[in-house]
């Protein structure tokens, strides 16, 4: 759904709107909107509550649960980064500045992985269980606040991650990508490696952030974890 509403987006909306919604231009622009949009999803966030049988299985054993993780955000990077890696080197093919394509992709295939992590904090604080929708009608009509705390979970991915996102591109916007495209530091081979080993350093520090800080939260709320997601009540 995200990459079918970016495409009638990308080619229908106006260009300052355009510009507006996915502030991305040039060759690799619509690779690069199409995966932050494409991980900004629920499955991002909701790592506890949209699979609670087996996490609450997991969440007594730190190297279960990080196991639990990893094997989630390497399904997303499945159904997220091939894809627009492909599509960046389509649009790139036969491009003569070889450097910036070569960034470009690696950053692609970097990015949800250096993201998830983090991401699945909003997860560990703001869980929430699939329910039919009468049950969770009822349950707003017994309690209305409920309502506010569905939306932020709802809603969380759509801004938290294009954030990760934003910062995990960091070294590809002070290379000069994707706004402008031409404007780089020259085309020196100590430019391309250095914003080449950036890039790999950032994503490898947000990685480790992201897990090991997955991990505390879950330790430090665990008996509320393990109650809500026990409690058919609780959705």
């Amino acid at each position: 759904m995200n990459v079918f509403l970016i495409a009638l987006g990308w080619w229908l909306l106006p260009h300052p709107l355009k510009g507006f919604l996915f502030g991305y231009f040039g060759a690799h622009a619509l690779p690069l909107t199409l995966l932050s949009w494409m991980v900004s999803d629920i499955p991002a966030t909701n790592v506890l509550g949209s699979d609670a049988e087996r996490m609450v299985l997991a969440l007594g054993i730190r190297r279960n649960l990080l196991n639990m993780l990893l094997a989630k955000a390497l399904v997303l990077w499945l159904l997220t980064a091939p894809l627009c890696i492909v599509l960046d080197l389509a649009i790139t093919a036969g491009a003569n500045n070889v450097a910036v394509s070569a960034l470009t992709t690696t950053v692609i295939a970097l990015v949800p992985f250096a993201t998830l992590g983090l991401a699945s904090w909003v997860g560990i604080l703001l869980p929430y269980k699939p329910m039919a929708f009468r049950h969770r009608r009822k349950q707003l009509r017994q309690n209305p606040a409920k309502a506010f705390r569905w939306l932020c979970a709802i809603l969380a991915p759509y801004f938290v991650v294009p954030i990760l996102n934003m910062v995990c591109l960091a070294p590809l916007h002070v290379w000069g990508l994707p706004g402008d495209s031409h404007r780089v530091l020259g085309d020196q081979f100590t430019s391309f490696w250095l914003v080449m080993v950036s890039a790999l350093g950032l994503a490898l520090i947000m990685l480790v952030i992201g897990y090991l800080g997955a991990l505390a939260l879950v330790s430090r709320r665990k008996q509320k974890l393990v109650q809500f997601l026990t409690s058919p009540d609780f959705g």
